[in-house]
């Protein structure tokens, strides 16, 4: 639900075009469907996923390096290893979970150097539901343990 509710998406996606203004931005999520979704209510975006292959995905990578305000909407399975996209400005992480070595992984994808960026900003979006509450709490605890500076915005789809 958390991640294919239309009305909850739609808001996802504004959020992402408002935030991609200042930077490129790889979207990260776990469900296919979340970005096949999230793709067509944001032009301009680029999903990439398994179905890619390989040649594709870096030739991705590589494009993003040399843009500006490019989103890429990307599966958790590909990204979090082995990738160096050093001009992420802006990570947004949809529903993440609660898997310290993920997070980690994923918030690495962003804190690459790049010889225009001195920061990241880690968007992590995640719901009030129950388990969605109780993984925010255990990644606030994983953000504090490595000292990245964070604060917690409420919004209300």
């Amino acid at each position: 639900y958390l991640l294919t509710n239309k009305t909850r998406l739609a808001k996802i996606a504004d959020m992402i075009k408002d935030i991609s203004k200042t930077g490129n931005t790889l979207v990260v999520f776990d469900r296919i469907a979340c970005g096949k979704m999230l793709v067509d209510l944001i032009d301009g975006a680029t999903f990439i996923s398994g179905t890619n292959k390989s040649k594709e995905r870096v030739a991705e990578y590589e494009r993003i390096n040399n843009e500006h305000n490019a989103i890429v909407l990307a599966s958790s399975g590909i990204v979090s290893t082995g990738i160096n996209i050093p001009r992420i400005f802006n990570l947004v992480i949809i529903e993440p979970g609660k898997s310290y070595i993920k997070v980690l992984q994923t918030v690495g994808r962003g804190v690459r150097k790049a010889a225009d960026k001195d920061h990241v900003e880690v968007w992590d979006l995640t719901s009030s539901m129950k388990y969605s509450k109780r993984h925010l709490t255990k990644r606030k605890a994983f953000y504090k343990l490595k000292e990245f500076p964070h604060k917690v915005t409420k919004i209300q789809l």
